[in-house]
């Protein structure tokens, strides 16, 4: 189905552009996040086996519908995360979507990529195996680099999961 191609093409351009996005407001910080580059290594090794999986696999009708559904949800917590991070410029923001999650842009990240991966072929939720590690160690060496009083911000609201 080369409507899943197209589907996957939009999305996954969507995504790219939040990282630019992201890339291009942040690029005056004193400090850069080596882990930028892991993740963003991560997520092309993505698109090279998402190719792979697409050519070598069947779509169903079903997979590529609630791929989407997925990759939707998780590109509008992605754009709730921006646009409040870069509303706030505060290092440590515990407002909003961030009151629920440390890490939302990666929740939303993992979330569309989940979509994505579905929309690919019915067996795509392989490839979290080679996503979600990346943005777990991500957020966790992001953790370790705030100060004190992000520690207490840290008890109160969970990395990934809202609960």
């Amino acid at each position: 189905m080369l409507i899943a191609l197209y589907l996957f093409l939009g999305f996954f351009s969507i995504l790219l552009a939040t990282y630019l996005m992201y890339f291009v407001y942040n690029r005056k910080a004193k400090c850069k996040n080596k882990s930028f580059y892991l993740t963003t290594s991560v997520q092309l090794l993505f698109l090279a086996i998402g190719f792979v999986f697409f050519f070598k696999t069947q779509q169903s009708l079903v997979s590529i519908l609630v791929g989407c559904v997925f990759a939707s949800f998780g590109l509008c917590i992605k754009f709730s995360a921006l646009n409040e991070w870069s509303e706030k410029k505060t290092k440590i923001l515990n407002s909003g979507i961030y009151s629920f999650v440390r890490h939302p842009m990666y929740v939303g990240n993992i979330i569309t990529y989940f979509g994505l991966s579905l929309i690919l072929s019915v067996y795509g939720f392989l490839l979290l195996f080679i996503i979600l590690p990346a943005f777990v160690i991500r957020g966790k060496i992001e953790d370790k680099q705030m100060n004190c009083t992000y520690s207490n911000y840290k008890r109160k609201v969970s990395g990934f999961i809202p609960f």
